[in-house]
């Protein structure tokens, strides 16, 4: 949506944030492409170096996640993969 755009188009940094269920940690890909597309067609912009960070939430709850596949080593992972940096906070 435009909204979504021009926000992230005057964005200097992001964190998208996984929480206990699937759902949130299948997003995290998809918006960690958007802002990457958004940033990388701004003219003279590059995203290079541009903060971007995955924050997962509710460590204290590890063993209440919905799902088994939402682990902390399964968002380490995802991250490594999306070559961004991962903190889990609580």
């Amino acid at each position: 949506d435009s909204l979504q755009t021009e926000k992230t188009k005057r964005g200097n940094g992001f964190t998208v944030v996984l929480v206990t269920d699937q759902c949130s940690f299948n997003k995290v890909m998809q918006l960690c492409f958007i802002i990457n597309h958004i940033l990388s067609s701004l003219k003279g912009r590059s995203n290079i170096g541009q903060p971007l960070v995955i924050m997962g939430n509710k460590k204290d709850l590890q063993f209440d996640r919905m799902f088994i596949l939402h682990s902390t080593e399964d968002s380490k992972n995802l991250s490594k993969a999306l070559r961004l940096p991962f903190y889990e906070i609580s």
